[in-house]
């Protein structure tokens, strides 16, 4: 463990050596972009985008329904009812990506709190 901690911390003060004259928010919003950059990428290589879009097109379409049908709560139980089904299936299909997302970002993240957690702003 002190292995993968010394090889953050020597990490981390690489990655913000440039930004050591700066404030430390400059470091933390480069690190963060980067972070954001990465994240991004790795949920469209790794999700089912026709699926996640499908997926949203349901949920769109019960809230349209719930708007065409106001005055049907047959309709509108129905309609909430689909989104609830549309919107499980989204997170079914976000879950493969943060697998893949969630662990590296724990790192990234302790490694921001070890360098900057103690440093005002």
């Amino acid at each position: 463990m002190s292995l993968l901690n010394s090889a953050l911390r020597r990490l981390f003060d690489l990655l913000l050596l440039p930004f050591q004259s700066l404030p430390a928010a400059v470091g933390l919003v480069v690190v963060s972009l980067l972070a954001a950059l990465g994240m991004l990428w790795a949920f469209k290589r790794t999700s089912n985008q026709a699926g996640i879009e499908a997926a949203k097109r349901r949920i769109y379409a019960g809230i349209f329904e719930i708007r065409l049908f106001n005055d049907s709560f047959r309709q509108i139980w129905r309609a909430q009812a689909g989104i609830l089904r549309a919107n499980l299936t989204y997170l079914r299909y976000s879950l493969v990506p943060m697998l893949f997302i969630l662990p590296p970002l724990v790192f990234v993240v302790a490694g921001i709190a070890f360098k900057l957690g103690a440093v005002p702003f």
